[in-house]
């Protein structure tokens, strides 16, 4: 039986209303979800629901795939199914795209062939069916293999917006985009210098306000953006945004300082990280390469008597250029971890929302990282687990080379001596001394300012984790392993024997987190010997945890409807 191009019409038109969230998991296997989507996961899902046909997603797993708009384009062009986006538009069940660029955000749409499209089109619209209008850009149209479409309507004549403010090679210059940048600037999203270049500072801002106010997330001004920061549509620069640009163009560039060598493993040469702040961002520039990533946004903290400052991920535009850097994936994980990989993703997702190169550096952790957050503050645990994983691996000695493991410990190399980092050790913290270890000192020595070491920390630690896929499995691994822990050592505090693996997910994330206080385990027992423990158990640390206990119960209720827990019992496993 042929698959018609059209059939994907209904399906994808059946979801208009429905719930976006940027970075959303949508599972393909299950034809009766409805969101939340966004644009690549909805296209794909649409596409397997239809034809049948996984595409746009890797791996190649339909229980195990993620969807990606870069991977809708390298699938398509590599394969030769693009299109130009005229036909596209005329073709009832072709798509649209939006190349991300450098791997961060593009867009994906499901043409009717008439003129309209259906797409996933950001949290302030959700999904929606409306007509293509002429200012949208797109870079190609795709058709999908094993498909049969029908004759293109009549080809109207097409051509790409000129307007269209976005990062290109040269970077786009004018008046225009100083008038941006100010209106930008104006709404506490530094741009960087008003200097009317349109490169990647400014798209970093734009990609922090479109997320924030609900938009499609693809660092391009277009009129949508524009009108979100009250602009005309084209634009037209006022006088000081003129003014603007033309000093800019009149100054000498200034070079950015903080200069931090690291190796690359892969190039096996060194790189030379520069450090660069736009606004409260920090960024980290492989000057060999050009790559630039974000490493964290600088956040104030005051617990108690103690200010400390450094970095973290605390908004929807922050967690957006993560994605790149992967995300946790409980069925690709399944085939390594079995059962433990659905049983964590609760709390991974209430920990880091499944990044795995989440850090943050700004409080009595010391430094925080990766997709079950573990902190370096803790002696012979969690950080320090995963540190000594990492050590094992053959690129270690490139992005840590003064650090090795002796008798399976962490110690760092000192003067031609070894010196261990795992022994608790109090460090001064203004009038103050905190317990921790001496791998938290390491990574981050002074937690009331944002160091040149703390930086250098987090950018190896991420751009590690951006090229290994060893570094995430090791996550992943020491994950499990103290989930397992913690739960064989509740099991025998609370007697979790035949207990529904609900409420031993539960017991781990509360664990975990640590949100019982000195109470915990006798919090947890009252709440386990209740007619609904469930329940009783999301109201240990309630008041003050309620967003992470949401997101967590969204997990649980979520692996209880596809049946992946159901029937299950502590047992089943340990």
């Amino acid at each position: 039986m042929a698959f018609l191009g059209h059939e994907i019409i209904p399906v994808a038109a059946a979801h208009v209303g429905e719930r976006y969230v940027l970075g959303a998991r949508a599972p393909f296997l299950n034809p009766n979800w409805r969101g939340p989507w966004d644009c690549a996961e909805f296209a794909t899902w649409c596409a397997y629901q239809t034809y049948r046909t996984l595409f746009g997603a890797e791996p190649a797993d339909v229980r195990r795939g993620d969807a990606f708009t870069g991977y809708w384009w390298d699938q398509s062009q590599s394969r030769g199914l693009q299109i130009d986006v005229a036909r596209a538009l005329a073709t009832a069940g072709a798509f649209l795209l939006r190349r991300p660029r450098r791997e961060l955000i593009g867009h994906v749409a499901i043409s009717l062939g008439d003129g309209r499209i259906v797409e996933a089109a950001g949290a302030r619209l959700g999904v929606v069916l409306r007509r293509n209008t002429p200012d949208r850009r797109w870079d190609a149209g795709v058709l999908l293999p094993g498909v049969q479409y029908g004759t293109a309507a009549a080809v109207p004549h097409w051509s790409p917006p000129n307007d269209i403010i976005r990062v290109v090679d040269p970077y786009m210059r004018g008046a225009q985009i100083a008038e941006v940048q100010l209106a930008l600037a104006s709404r506490d999203y530094d741009p960087g210098p008003v200097d009317g270049i349109y490169g990647e500072l400014t798209e970093a801002s734009v990609i922090a306000l479109q997320g924030d106010r609900g938009l499609i997330v693809d660092g391009e001004v277009g009129p949508q953006t524009a009108a979100e920061l009250a602009l005309g549509w084209p634009i037209r620069p006022s006088q000081a945004a003129t003014a603007a640009f033309h000093q800019a163009a009149t100054e000498p560039a200034v070079k950015p300082a903080g200069v931090a060598p690291v190796v690359n493993p892969l190039r096996e040469q060194p790189i030379t990280f520069t450090f660069h702040k736009v606004g409260s961002q920090v960024f980290a520039k492989d000057q060999a390469s050009g790559d630039e990533i974000f490493i964290g946004r600088q956040v104030p903290y005051k617990y108690g008597a103690i200010s400390y400052r450094g970095l973290a991920h605390i908004k929807s535009s922050d967690l957006a250029l993560l994605k790149p850097y992967g995300m946790y994936n409980r069925l690709r994980e399944e085939s390594q971890h079995g059962l433990w990989a659905h049983a964590i993703w609760p709390t991974v997702t209430g920990e880091s929302d499944g990044y795995y190169a989440r850090i943050n550096t700004y409080d009595a952790g010391f430094l925080t990282f990766g997709c079950y957050q573990l902190a370096a503050h803790t002696p012979g645990d969690n950080l320090v687990l995963l540190f000594r994983e990492l050590l094992r691996l053959p690129e270690a000695k490139a992005y840590f080379p003064d650090l090795a493991l002796v008798d399976d410990r962490i110690h760092q190399k000192v003067d031609g001596h070894m010196r261990s980092l795992e022994l608790a050790v109090e460090h001064p913290v203004g009038n103050h001394k905190l317990n921790t270890t001496g791998l938290a000192v390491y990574l981050n020595p002074d937690l009331q300012n944002l160091n040149e070491c703390e930086e250098n920390s987090a950018a190896r630690l991420m751009h590690w984790c951006r090229t290994s896929s060893a570094m995430r499995n090791a996550q992943v691994r020491v994950a499990v392993r103290i989930a397992r822990r913690k739960l064989t050592h509740a099991a025998a505090k609370v007697n979790l024997s035949g207990r529904p693996l609900d409420q031993c997910i539960w017991v781990n994330d509360i664990l975990h987190q640590g949100r019982g206080g000195k109470q915990t385990y006798a919090k947890i027992a009252a709440a386990l010997s209740q007619a609904h423990p469930v329940a009783a158990l999301k109201q240990i640390g309630g008041a003050s945890f309620a967003s992470r206990i949401a997101k967590v119960d969204e997990c649980v209720q979520q692996l209880v409807r596809e049946g992946t827990i159901a029937n299950k019992v502590y047992e089943d496993l340990v």
